[in-house]
């Protein structure tokens, strides 16, 4: 199906052919749809928004999971941070960080030999 289908297209004797989708998140989205029937031209309403339209904000906060604040939140993200400080930091903490041995344990790296100390890793 045409990504600039039109609601006609889509609609065949009272039945919604959508496009298949591979995600629980875009069939989420696609029951969250609207689609009106009335004449006129197509519209798409976004039933989170009580307006109906769409914003990237609003989907992201439908999509993403919402857990609560941890401990160190404040110790990265805070007033006048270094963003790209803060990404690092919260990439080690979450224990994504591209270290040396990480790299060496998925085969990206050949030596284990730390550049500062020069010295093997013993663990």
């Amino acid at each position: 199906m045409n990504k600039e289908a039109k609601v006609k297209e889509i609609i065949k004797d009272g039945i919604q052919n959508w496009w298949p989708t591979n995600t629980i998140e875009l069939n989420e989205i696609k029951e969250t749809l609207i689609l009106d029937l009335m004449g006129g031209e197509d519209q798409v309403v976004w039933i989170p928004n009580a307006k109906g339209t769409f914003t990237t904000h609003l989907a992201w906060e439908e999509l993403r999971s919402k857990n609560g604040k941890v401990a160190w939140c404040r110790l990265i993200w805070f007033k006048k941070h270094i963003s790209c400080h803060g990404f690092i930091s919260w990439l080690a903490i979450k224990g994504k960080l591209m270290t040396r041995d990480k790299l060496l344990e998925f085969g990206f790296s050949s030596s284990s030999i730390y550049l500062m100390c020069n010295k093997e890793n013993d663990a």
